[in-house]
């Protein structure tokens, strides 16, 4: 069986708008074949209109509407990469602090971690997409949710001061430091944020060793609880 008609019919396999990474297919079914060659039967494929190519390296097969061809769009990208039930990636940025009413503001740009991107950035129309190596959880996930806002809330435009303040005395209550350690081992995250993390735990008295990585001497720009909580009065 000739290579074109092999790839085809793995291809075939997908449902239609499913998302389909080129380099993962061919780790995973074809090393057999060289890669030039590999990658133009997905070019014959893409003009014969078997696939469509939505960003580079990413391609779906096509759905056929009444009048065009659909293809995969946000909802689809993000369930790939996210997981049917949440289970493979974390949003960051507006879709994140949305999540808990932080701001009503929106962004046509969406931000994703994701366990399973097989590069360390991945840009697919309007969304961006990180790759972390972690497994994931509950405790996981509402951990790297807490450090992505830390890191990010001065960032967060018409911040709702009172919702922000909520969301972080849940987070210190449900806060696990050994979820978080495993979790920095994996994600760099800036000093600022951790020293963030620290004042925040500091201020509702939760026992703490994260200090032990920072530097004693330097000053970091760090959230101060006392200024957020004066805002949220």
């Amino acid at each position: 069986m000739k290579y074109t008609q092999v790839i085809f019919k793995e291809i075939m396999k997908y449902k239609t708008k499913e998302i389909i990474v080129a380099n993962q297919l061919y780790k995973e079914k074809f090393k057999y074949i060289s890669e030039p060659t590999y990658y133009k039967v997905l070019s014959r494929l893409e003009f014969s209109g078997a696939l469509v190519r939505i960003s580079k390296g990413i391609y779906c097969k096509p759905e056929e509407g009444k009048f065009q061809k659909v293809i995969a769009n946000e909802k689809n990208i993000i369930e790939y990469y996210i997981g049917k039930n949440g289970n493979k990636g974390v949003f960051s940025g507006y879709r994140l602090f949305s999540k808990y009413e932080m701001t009503t503001q929106v962004s046509k740009n969406i931000e994703l971690l994701s366990t399973i991107s097989t590069n360390e950035k991945t840009t697919i129309k309007n969304i961006s997409i990180k790759k972390i190596n972690l497994k994931l959880n509950q405790r996981t996930i509402k951990m790297v949710e807490f450090l992505e806002i830390l890191q990010n809330y001065m960032k967060i435009e018409e911040l709702n001061y009172n919702k922000f303040c909520e969301y972080i005395k849940i987070s210190v209550n449900n806060y696990n430091e050994e979820t978080v350690k495993e979790i920095l081992k994996s994600v760099k995250y800036k000093k600022s944020t951790i020293a963030s993390l620290v004042n925040v735990l500091n201020f509702y008295k939760i026992e703490t060793k994260l200090n032990e990585s920072l530097n004693g001497t330097s000053k970091y720009k760090s959230i101060e609880m006392e200024k957020i909580h004066a805002a949220a009065s």
